[in-house]
Protein backbone atom coordinates (compact mmCIF):
# COMPACT_ATOMS: atom_id res chain seq x y z
CA UNK A 1 0.00 0.00 0.00
CA UNK A 2 2.97 2.39 0.90
CA UNK A 3 4.21 1.71 -2.63
CA UNK A 4 1.55 2.54 -4.35
CA UNK A 5 0.25 5.66 -2.02
CA UNK A 6 3.74 6.82 -3.53
CA UNK A 7 3.41 6.52 -6.98
CA UNK A 8 0.35 7.71 -6.81
CA UNK A 9 1.39 11.17 -5.35
CA UNK A 10 4.33 11.34 -7.77
CA UNK A 11 1.89 10.55 -10.62
CA UNK A 12 -0.47 13.98 -9.55
CA UNK A 13 2.90 16.15 -8.72
CA UNK A 14 3.35 15.85 -13.18
CA UNK A 15 7.23 15.96 -13.04
CA UNK A 16 8.58 15.75 -16.44
CA UNK A 17 11.23 12.82 -15.79
CA UNK A 18 13.91 13.03 -18.36
CA UNK A 19 14.10 10.61 -20.36
CA UNK A 20 17.62 11.09 -22.11
CA UNK A 21 20.90 12.13 -20.93
CA UNK A 22 20.68 11.51 -17.47
CA UNK A 23 22.48 8.70 -16.45
CA UNK A 24 22.71 9.19 -12.45
CA UNK A 25 21.03 10.16 -9.44
CA UNK A 26 21.52 10.90 -6.01
CA UNK A 27 18.26 10.64 -3.56
CA UNK A 28 17.82 11.88 -0.27
CA UNK A 29 14.64 10.40 1.48
CA UNK A 30 13.16 11.40 5.23
CA UNK A 31 10.68 9.31 6.21
CA UNK A 32 8.69 10.84 9.21
CA UNK A 33 5.93 8.68 11.24
CA UNK A 34 3.58 9.92 13.67
CA UNK A 35 5.34 9.92 16.90
CA UNK A 36 3.31 7.95 19.34
CA UNK A 37 1.45 9.66 22.42
CA UNK A 38 4.30 7.65 24.63
CA UNK A 39 7.28 9.53 22.94
CA UNK A 40 8.33 12.66 24.49
CA UNK A 41 7.93 15.49 22.14
CA UNK A 42 11.00 16.62 19.82
CA UNK A 43 11.52 15.23 16.25
CA UNK A 44 13.63 12.04 17.17
CA UNK A 45 14.77 9.08 15.01
CA UNK A 46 12.34 6.05 14.35
CA UNK A 47 13.75 3.15 15.95
CA UNK A 48 11.13 0.65 15.34
CA UNK A 49 9.93 -0.98 12.24
CA UNK A 50 9.55 -0.75 9.33
CA UNK A 51 12.89 -1.28 8.00
CA UNK A 52 14.95 1.96 6.75
CA UNK A 53 15.93 -0.24 4.05
CA UNK A 54 12.55 -1.65 2.96
CA UNK A 55 11.33 2.37 3.20
CA UNK A 56 13.55 3.79 0.52
CA UNK A 57 13.25 0.17 -1.51
CA UNK A 58 9.49 0.86 -1.81
CA UNK A 59 10.16 4.39 -2.52
CA UNK A 60 13.03 3.50 -4.96
CA UNK A 61 10.72 1.38 -6.62
CA UNK A 62 7.46 3.31 -6.80
CA UNK A 63 9.38 6.25 -8.31
CA UNK A 64 10.56 3.65 -11.63
CA UNK A 65 9.36 5.72 -15.11
CA UNK A 66 8.32 8.62 -13.10
CA UNK A 67 11.64 9.87 -11.72
CA UNK A 68 13.98 7.80 -13.54
CA UNK A 69 13.60 4.75 -16.01
CA UNK A 70 14.92 2.36 -13.30
CA UNK A 71 15.98 2.99 -9.83
CA UNK A 72 19.33 1.27 -10.50
CA UNK A 73 20.13 4.59 -11.65
CA UNK A 74 20.46 5.50 -7.98
CA UNK A 75 24.28 5.55 -7.14
CA UNK A 76 24.16 7.68 -3.93
CA UNK A 77 21.45 7.65 -1.48
CA UNK A 78 20.78 9.20 2.25
CA UNK A 79 18.23 8.22 4.55
CA UNK A 80 16.14 8.84 7.68
CA UNK A 81 13.74 7.69 9.95
CA UNK A 82 11.95 10.19 12.49
CA UNK A 83 9.17 10.87 14.16
CA UNK A 84 6.65 14.25 14.40
CA UNK A 85 3.53 15.32 14.58
CA UNK A 86 2.93 14.39 10.98
CA UNK A 87 3.45 11.29 8.64
CA UNK A 88 5.10 12.30 5.72
CA UNK A 89 8.15 11.79 2.67
CA UNK A 90 10.68 14.15 1.79
CA UNK A 91 12.11 13.27 -1.22
CA UNK A 92 14.85 15.09 -2.92
CA UNK A 93 16.53 13.97 -6.62
CA UNK A 94 19.81 15.17 -7.45
CA UNK A 95 21.23 14.35 -11.46
CA UNK A 96 24.63 13.31 -11.06
CA UNK A 97 27.20 13.89 -14.40
CA UNK A 98 28.48 9.98 -14.59
CA UNK A 99 31.23 11.60 -16.75
CA UNK A 100 35.47 12.25 -16.13
CA UNK A 101 36.57 15.37 -17.33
Amino acid sequence: KFEQLIRRTLQRCNIEMPLTGVEAYKVSIQAIFKRPRSVSKGLIFKTKRPDIDNVCKSILDASNGLLWLDDSQVVILHAEKRLDETESVILKVEEIRNKIG
